[in-house]
């Protein structure tokens, strides 16, 4: 097949690690087991780490290599502290790649077709949609996008070639709900590549066979840790070997375990059995997919994110909520959820402006908990100016 002069750009690193994928899927389960034990190795002794501790002592877990080849990233995220850890942004960057277009090969990506971005991404430019062309992909930018220019998204979308979108899940749901069910069907959407976060089973059924558009769905850490991707046939994850050694650790919850990841990073910095924070489901052997790569039944979501409904079982917390379209957050200061008990989540609201609030709301999570509505005068803030949008409480929850 020919290679495409974008695709030669992305120099040794990305062909590298292409070759490795493609090895990697003739393996047998054992030669798998062999690698992920090679990798995990070296840090068998050492203690779990935490982003903590990649804050408080960033050069014990640092390989710096030249200065022109890496720096420092910095992530936030709904848990108000940042993280900060140095990238080797030519090496990494282009490994992702190489993984991301071969999950993303399955639903007929190739580099470089056209994308649309809505994925949260913002910049400093005033403009609802820019273009960049090396990466031919087109980006509208969410904290632009609401209910009076909707009509300019919609009428450029519809003009598109085919295109495929890609976007975090809630960032889909939002879409969705912005344009409506019908209009977004007209879109020339040849596939939609999801990522990252926790996919509700019922969205991205939704998507992928009530709207009858294929979906690349997979999980991954911008610490180039750990990467996964979902199949809608088996109902699991597979996690790639050569990416990162990966172990499962349980926890106190019956068949839920922590993914913990140790990285390939060569520059930058090395995470050494990184608490991801992160929590998978996995079922007894019985239900085993025969598959030569690790997998799990689910990604639950972040720890401390993810709520419980009636019947006991964890949800992810995320995507339930910010799959609303941007208008919603004009209608009140802030909010946050707090959860007690299995079933029933408690709703602080400062300033609500109607009662469209609770209307969204309800119809949102009604069928997996009660909500109960409080309007109160402020929400503190954490120490970092963030806000706290969950709070789980339950000590010891029934499953």
């Amino acid at each position: 097949m020919a290679i495409s002069w974008r695709e030669l750009l992305l120099g040794y690193p990305y062909f590298q690690h292409k070759r490795l994928i493609a090895e990697s899927k003739t393996w047998s389960r054992d030669e798998v087991v062999i690698y992920n034990e090679s990798i995990l190795s070296k840090y068998s002794e050492s203690p779990v780490t935490q982003k903590e501790d990649y804050n408080k002592n960033p050069k014990l877990y640092r390989n710096p290599g030249l200065k022109i080849l890496s720096r420092e990233v910095t992530t936030g995220g709904s848990s108000g502290t940042p993280f900060r850890f140095q990238r080797d942004f030519i090496y990494a960057s282009q490994k992702e790649r190489a993984y991301l277009f071969d999950i993303w090969s399955d639903v007929g990506y190739k580099p470089y077709d056209l994308r649309v971005i809505y994925r949260g991404n913002t910049s400093n430019s005033s403009q609802l949609i820019t273009y960049q062309k090396l990466e031919n992909c087109y980006i509208i930018d969410p904290r632009l996008l609401n209910q009076n220019n909707k009509n300019e998204v919609v009428e450029f979308l519809k003009k598109l070639p085919p295109f495929f979108l890609f976007v975090y899940p809630s960032s889909l749901m939002t879409l969705i709900n912005l344009v409506g069910e019908k209009q977004f069907s007209k879109f020339p959407i040849t596939a939609i590549l999801a990522s990252s976060e926790a996919f509700p089973k019922a969205h991205f059924q939704y998507v992928h066979r009530d709207l009858s558009i294929p979906v690349a769905y997979h999980y991954g850490h911008s610490e180039y840790v750990v990467m996964a991707k979902y199949s809608i046939s088996a109902d699991r994850y597979f996690f790639y070997p050569t990416y990162g050694g990966i172990e499962f650790l349980p926890t106190d919850e019956k068949d839920i375990y922590k993914i913990i990841g140790t990285s390939n990073n060569k520059l930058g910095t090395i995470f050494k059995r990184y608490d991801t924070k992160d929590l998978c489901l996995i079922e007894d052997n019985s239900n085993h997919v025969q598959s030569n790569f690790l997998t799990v039944n689910a990604i639950i979501g972040r720890e401390q994110e993810y709520f419980y409904d009636r019947e006991g079982a964890p949800n992810p917390f995320i995507a339930y909520f910010f799959a609303i379209h941007n208008e919603f957050w004009n209608h009140f200061e802030t909010i946050q959820f707090i959860q007690n008990k299995n079933g029933e989540l408690e709703v602080l609201v400062v300033n609500p402006t109607n009662d469209n609030i609770y209307k969204t709301l309800t119809e949102r999570f009604s069928s997996k908990v009660d909500l109960i509505f409080r309007v109160v005068p402020k929400i503190e803030k954490t120490a970092l100016g963030k806000h706290r949008y969950f709070v789980q409480n339950i000590a010891n929850p029934v499953l």
